[in-house]
């Protein structure tokens, strides 16, 4: 299916749990929060990636320029 391809091209998967917050913060919805299968004791985060979440995921790692 190219839907599934698109979003699966689109999509962001954040690890750390500090990071998923600040992106909340910013105002930004996860698409889906999952078990991480390699260990069950986390969560993934999933989100759509926008030119506004790619924006803000660099000002969050300091690589704004």
């Amino acid at each position: 299916n190219w839907f599934l391809i698109i979003i699966i091209t689109s999509m962001k998967i954040i690890y750390k749990k500090s990071l998923y917050e600040e992106l909340i913060k910013l105002g930004h919805k996860p698409i889906a929060i999952e078990k991480n299968y390699k260990d069950n004791r986390f969560y993934v985060y999933k989100f759509i990636k926008t030119e506004e979440f790619a924006k803000d995921l660099a000002i969050l790692f300091g690589n704004e320029g």
